[in-house]
C-alpha cells in the first residue's frame, strides 16, 4: 500500500503571531478541534481524519494544514534527537489537552539485573513545534480508522503560515528517519530492520585486531578503499562501478572479523558508506522476493557494502538464477560492493565462484601459520595482562603456537577459554595461596626475571592446563577425521559388496528356488547353476564344458547319467571371461554379445551390487538402443562393442553404469538411492580417467593403474566420448560436454595417424571416429551461452566422412546426408568469423557475404533423394531426415547473417514456408519410430525457435515432450529452452540467435547432440 503524501490545505495569509496560533481568545470553552476529537472518539467513528481536518479548518481558517503519517515523519522523535524543540500546549476547558499511555519497555538483554523502563505513547497531543526559527502548531492524533485497507493509525497535523517551511520540515524529518544512525541495515525473515548491536560489534573490530598475512590484509584494505574512491575512474573507463569479493576457507580463520573490520573502516569514512547485511532469505513471499528487496535497498543506499555471509547456504539452486540476474543483470548496481563468505567454495555454482564481473576476486583464509598463531597468543597475552593472578610470559606465546599446529583461530580461542575456565574452577574449589597447583601470583617484574629459562614453563599453571585442552581438542579433530574416513570407507565397501546371499558371500548368486533346469555339468557336481545360457557362470569360471539337457526328459537323464562319472575338460570353444578383455576381435564381438541379454552376469557383470544392477538393466533394456542414430552392419555397437569390453574393464563398466543411471534418474528424479549410485560410478570414471592421463604424461608408473587394462590413446578417447554421452543423457547445463570434446581432439590425431602403433582397441577405431565426429559437428552447430568461451574446433581429419569407410559400425550415428555433414565445418567456420566481426562492431564483409550466399545456394541445390539408394533403412526415411537438416542448416546460416530475421518480410515468409515443408517429415520420422528420430533434437530446436503460428508451436511441443518418460536429459533441456524462448516477450527471443539469448539470460550451457 502506498502511504499518503503530505496534503496542504490552503488558508489565508498575513496573520500576526498572536493570530496565527489561537482561535478566538474571547472564548473560554477550550480548543474546539480537541473537543471534536474527543466527541468523535466517544461514539461510533467513521473517519477520524476527515472529522478532525474539518474541525481544524474551522478553528484555524487563516493557516495552512499539512497531514503526514507518523510512520514516515515522526516529528517528536526528530526533536528528541536534538534537531528541533517542542512544548506541549495546554488549553482551558473541561476536555483534557492530551491523552497518552504509559507503557512498559522490556530490556533487550536482562543481564546485570536490567528490569526495563517505562515509556509514554501519545494517543492525542497538541504541541508548539520550533525548527530553524520557524514555529508550527502540530497535533498528534491516533485515529485507528480510515478509508484504506490498512489505514494509518497515527497522523501529524501541521498548522503553518509558511507551507514551504513545513514541507522542508517534513523532508528533513523523513530523510532523518530513513538514514542510519549508528546502525546497520539487516535483512531477516522478510523485513529490513536497523540493527545497532551489529554496528556496535563492528565498531569493536578493527584491522589492527585482524591477524592475517600482511600482504593479504593490505590488499583487502586497498581493494575496498580504492573502489569507493574511484567512481570517476570507473566512469572514465566505461565500466560499471561495482565490485564483488569472495572470502573462503576453513571456518574460524578470520573471514567474519575481516568483514566487521571493513564495516568499521567504511563507517569512519566521510561520507559514511552504509552496510546492508543479509541474515536470511526466508520470507512469506519467497527467497526471490527477498533478493529483489535486498538489491533494491542496496541500490537505494549506494554506495554501500552488501554482505552475504555463508552464501552457500543462502543462495540455493532454486534461487541461483535470480541471484545471478540481480548481481549482473540488466539493472544498474553502481556503487555496490558485494562481499560473500563461504567455508565451502566447491559448493558454490561456477556462475558465482568462477565468473568475473559478479565476484571479481577470491581471497583464501587458510589455517594460521606459526607466526600468526603466535601473534594471536600475544593478543590473549595483552587481554589477560590486567589479571595479575595469571602469569603469561613472552616465551609462552611461542610455545602455545607450536603445539596448536593446524588449529584455526576459533580452535585456539576455545583452548584459551577452556583453560581459563578450568583454572578458575579449581581456584574457587581450593584457595590458591596454599596449593601447589594454584595460580602463580607474581608481579610483572617478577615474571620477567623468573621465566627466562624454558624449564620454568612447566611450572606455569596456564601452560600446564592449556596443553591438556589442546590435547582434548586435537583428539576431537582426529575423531571427526576418523569418522569421515569410516563413512567414506563404508561407502566404498558398499559399492564393492557382492549380491547378498550367504552370510559371507564371495560372488554374486541368483536367489532362486531349487530347480532342475541347470546345466548337467553343475548338477553332476551338486552345485547350484545360475542357468545363464549358452554358458553358465560356474562353467565359465571353471573352464569346463557347459552341457544342457535336451527337451526330451529321458534323453536328459541319459545325458546326466553318462556325465556323472566325471566332468570332462571342454575341447570346444567356449566363452571365457578371462579372454573377453580389452582385446576382442571384431569377428567375435557379435557372438559374445548374443549371450549378454540372456545372461548379463559374466566377468565384471557377475559382481554388480544391488544398487548397480538397475543401472545396468536400464542401459541394456533402453539406453543402449536410444544411443544409436541409425543401423550399422555390426548391429548396435553400444551393446556389441561396449558390453564385452565392460565385462573385463571396470572403467568402461563404470561408464556404462553411469550412463544407464543418468537415464534412469533423469526420468525418475525422486529415486535418490539410484542417483547416489550413479554419481558414485561417475566419480569412479573421473578418477580412473585421471589415472590414465597421469600415466600418459609419465607422472605415475604402470603399476599404479593395474585396474585398467589399457593406457592407450584409444581408451582415453573412448572414456571421453562416453562422458559426452553421459552429459547428453543427464542433460548437463554447465557445458561439461565442451570440455570433454576439447580433450578428445588431443587423441584424434593419434587415431588417424598413418603410422599406427599396436592398439588393443583397434576394432573400435571406426566407432570412436564416428562418435567424435558426431559430437564435434553437433556442438559446432549448437547455439551457445555467450558468457562462456566454448569454442569448438572440428579436427580436419574428419571433415570428410569417407574416413568411416570399411568399418562395420559406420552409420550408427551419421547414417544419412553425408554431403550435408561434410559442409558443417565450412558453415561453422563462416558463422564463427561472422561472430568475430560482430564483436568488433563491424558490418558483414564482402568475403563473408559471398561465402554465405555460396553455401546457401549449395544447400538449396542439394537433392535429398540423390544419395545412394542402398542402405539398411528405407530411402524415404533417409531422404526425410536429410531434408530436415538441409532446411535447418539454411535457417542457421540466415540467423548468423541477420540480427533480426523478422525485420525482413521476405525472410520471415521463407522461414514459415520451411517450417511448413519440414513438419510432415518430422511427424513421419517421429510417429514411424525410425532410429533417425533420435537425430531430430538439433534441427527440431532450430526450427522450433522460428515458429510463430500456433499449430507449428503445438507440433514442435508435442515432438519435444511427446515421449518424455524415456527421453534423455538433453531433450528435456532443449524443450525447456524452446519453451522459455516462446514465452519471452523480448524481440531478441527468436531464431537461433534467440536461443543463444535465452541460454545466456538463464545461464544455460549444453549441446544439442
Amino acid at each position: 500500500m502506498s502511504s499518503p503524501m503530505p496534503r496542504p490545505i490552503r488558508g489565508g495569509n498575513g496573520l500576526t503571531n498572536s493570530q496565527r496560533f489561537g482561535a478566538d481568545s474571547s472564548k473560554e470553552t477550550g480548543d474546539e478541534a480537541t473537543s471534536s476529537y474527543f466527541d468523535h472518539s466517544s461514539a461510533k467513528r467513521i473517519n477520524t481524519d476527515s472529522v478532525f481536518t474539518l474541525a481544524l479548518k474551522k478553528q484555524y481558517p487563516g493557516l495552512d494544514l499539512i497531514v503526514v503519517p507518523e510512520s514516515q515523519c515522526n516529528l517528536l522523535a526528530f526533536a528528541a534527537a536534538g534537531h528541533a524543540t517542542f512544548d506541549a500546549i495546554h488549553d482551558k476547558g473541561d476536555v483534557p489537552s492530551s491523552l497518552g499511555l504509559t507503557i512498559y519497555l522490556p530490556p533487550s538483554r536482562r543481564m546485570d539485573g536490567n528490569k526495563g523502563q517505562l515509556g509514554e505513547e501519545v494517543v492525542f497531543g497538541k504541541f508548539l513545534y520550533r525548527w530553524k526559527s520557524e514555529e508550527f502548531v502540530i497535533y498528534l492524533v491516533d485515529g485507528r480508522d480510515g478509508d484504506e485497507s490498512y489505514p494509518q493509525l497515527k497522523n501529524y497535523y501541521i498548522l503553518t503560515a509558511n507551507v514551504y517551511k513545513a514541507e522542508q520540515l517534513v523532508i528533513a524529518t523523513g530523510s532523518w528517519a530513513s538514514d542510519l544512525h549508528d546502525e546497520v541495515w539487516v535483512y531477516d525473515q522478510g523485513t529490513f530492520e536497523k540493527d545497532r548491536e551489529l554496528w556496535n560489534s563492528a565498531q569493536k573490530s578493527t584491522w589492527d585486531a585482524v591477524i592475517l598475512d600482511s600482504d593479504m590484509k593490505e590488499a583487502l584494505i586497498n581493494d575496498h578503499n580504492s573502489f569507493f574512491e574511484s567512481r570517476k575512474t570507473y566512469k572514465d573507463l566505461g565500466v560499471p562501478w561495482k565490485r564483488g569479493l569472495i572470502y573462503h576457507g576453513p571456518p574460524g580463520n578470520g573471514k567474519t572479523i575481516s568483514i566487521k573490520a571493513t564495516m568499521h573502516m567504511l563507517a569512519d569514512r566521510t561520507p559514511t558508506v552504509p552496510t546492508v547485511y543479509v541474515r536470511s532469505l526466508e520470507s512469506w513471499m519467497g527467497p526471490q522476493y527477498s533478493l529483489h528487496i535486498i538489491f533494491e535497498k542496496a541500490r537505494e543506499f549506494a554506495p554501500c557494502y552488501l554482505v552475504f555471509e555463508d552464501i552457500d547456504s543462502l543462495v540455493t539452486p532454486d534461487v541461483r538464477s535470480y541471484f545471478l540476474n540481480e548481481v549482473d543483470g540488466l539493472k544498474q548496481n553502481d556503487g555496490i560492493f558485494i562481499i560473500a563468505s563461504t567455508n565451502h567454495l566447491e559448493l558454490l555454482d561456477p556462475g558465482i565462484s568462477k565468473r568475473p564481473s559478479r565476484f571479481d576476486r577470491k581471497y583464501y583464509f587458510p589455517d594460521p601459520n606459526l607466526d600468526q598463531r603466535e601473534a594471536y597468543c600475544r593478543f590473549w597475552q595483552r587481554k589477560l595482562k590486567p589479571n595479575k593472578e595469571i602469569e603469561f610470559p613472552d616465551e609462552l606465546c611461542r610455545a602455545i603456537a607450536e603445539i596448536t599446529n593446524k588449529f584455526s583461530f576459533a580452535y585456539i580461542q576455545e583452548a584459551f577459554v577452556a583453560t581459563l575456565l578450568a583454572i578458575a574452577g579449581r581456584s574457587k574449589a581450593q584457595p590458591t595461596e596454599s596449593s601447589e597447583g594454584a595460580w602463580i601470583l607474581v608481579s610483572d617484574d617478577q615474571s620477567c626475571e623468573e621465566t627466562q629459562d624454558e624449564d620454568n614453563l612447566d611450572k606455569l599453571e596456564l601452560w600446564i592446563e592449556i596443553r591438556k585442552q589442546v590435547k582434548i581438542l586435537r583428539e576431537g579433530m582426529e575423531d571427526e577425521i576418523m569418522h569421515l574416513h569410516i563413512c567414506l570407507a563404508a561407502m566404498e565397501t558398499q559399492q564393492q559388496l557382492p549380491y547378498r546371499g550367504a552370510p559371507f558371500p564371495s560372488k554374486w548368486r541368483r536367489n532362486h528356488p531349487r530347480s532342475k533346469n541347470g546345466c548337467l555339468t553343475c548338477r553332476s557336481k551338486r552345485k547350484k547353476c545360475d542357468e545363464a545360457k549358452p554358458v553358465c557362470t560356474g562353467c565359465t569360471r571353471s573352464k569346463q564344458e557347459c552341457i544342457w539337457p535336451t527337451p526330451n526328459g529321458d534323453q536328459a537323464d541319459k545325458q546326466l547319467g553318462s556325465h556323472s562319472e566325471g566332468v570332462l575338460e571342454s575341447h570346444n570353444s567356449i566363452i571365457n571371461t578371462s579372454s573377453v578383455s580389452s582385446l576382442v576381435p571384431a569377428s567375435h564381438v557379435t557372438t559374445v554379445s548374443s549371450s549378454i541379454r540372456v545372461a548379463p552376469t559374466y566377468g565384471n557383470l557377475a559382481y554388480l551390487s544391488d544398487d548397480s544392477r538397475p543401472l545396468y538393466q536400464q542401459y541394456l533394456d533402453t539406453t543402449a538402443d536410444m544411443l544409436t542414430r541409425g543401423p550399422s552392419e555390426c548391429g548396435n555397437p553400444f551393446v556389441n562393442y561396449l558390453l564385452p569390453l565392460a565385462a573385463s574393464n571396470e572403467l568402461v563398466l563404470d561408464c556404462v553404469l553411469a550412463i544407464g543411471g543418468a537415464h534412469l534418474t533423469v526420468n525418475n528424479p525422486t529415486a535418490r538411492g539410484l542417483e547416489v549410485a550413479t554419481r558414485c560410478h561417475y566419480a569412479k570414471v573421473l578418477a580412473g580417467l585421471q589415472k590414465l592421463l597421469s600415466f600418459e604424461i609419465g607422472q605415475v608408473t604402470p603399476g599404479m593403474v593395474e585396474e585398467t587394462t589399457s593406457t592407450r590413446s584409444s581408451q582415453i578417447l573412448l572414456i571421453l566420448q562416453l562422458l559426452c554421452i553421459y552429459d547428453h543423457i543427464q542433460g548437463n547445463t554447465r557445458g561439461a560436454i565442451y570440455l570433454h570434446l576439447k580433450a578428445s581432439r588431443e587423441y584424434i590425431a593419434t587415431l588417424t595417424s598413418p603410422c599406427q602403433p599396436y592398439d588393443e582397441l583397434e576394432y573400435l577405431r571406426g566407432f570412436l571416429l564416428e562418435m567424435y565426429t558426431y559430437h564435434a559437428m553437433k556442438l559446432a552447430l549448437s547455439p551457445r551461452n555467450m558468457l562462456r568461451e566454448e569454442l569448438v574446433e572440428i579436427d580436419p581429419s574428419v571433415h570428410s566422412l569417407d574416413i568411416f569407410s570399411g568399418y562395420k559400425s559406420r552409420g550408427c550415428l551419421l547414417g544419412f546426408g553425408q554431403p550435408l555433414f561434410e559442409m558443417v565445418p565450412q558453415i561453422h567456420q563462416l558463422v564463427e568469423a561472422r561472430r568475430q566481426e560482430e564483436k568488433l562492431g563491424l558490418g558483414v564483409s564482402m568475403a563473408l557475404s559471398e561465402q554465405y550466399e555460396s553455401l546457401v545456394a549449395n544447400l538449396e541445390a542439394f537433392d535429398a533423394y540423390g544419395e545412394n539408394s542402398e542402405g539398411l533403412r528405407p530411402r524415404q526415411e533417409r531422404a526425410g531426415a536429410t531434408m530436415i537438416y538441409q532446411n535447418a542448416l539454411i535457417v542457421y546460416l540466415h540467423s548468423a547473417f541477420h540480427q533480426d530475421m523478422l525485420a525482413d518480410v521476405n525472410l520471415a515468409k521463407e522461414l514459415e514456408a520451411r517450417i511448413d515443408k519440414t513438419m510432415p517429415a518430422f511427424f513421419s520420422l517421429f510417429v514411424g519410430d525410425s532410429p533417425y528420430r533420435r537425430m531430430l533434437l538439433w534441427p527440431g530446436v532450430i526450427m522450433a525457435s522460428c515458429a510463430q503460428r500456433r499449430e507449428h508451436i503445438g507440433g514442435f511441443r508435442a515432438g519435444l515432450v511427446g515421449k518424455a518418460s524415456q527421453t534423455p536429459g538433453a531433450v528435456k533441456t532443449g524443450a525447456r529452452i524452446v519453451d522459455l524462448l516462446w514465452k519471452d516477450p523480448d524481440p531478441r527471443a527468436f531464431g537461433p540467435r534467440g536461443l543463444s539469448y535465452i541460454m545466456t539470460k538463464h545461464d544455460i550451457s549444453f549441446g544439442l547432440c
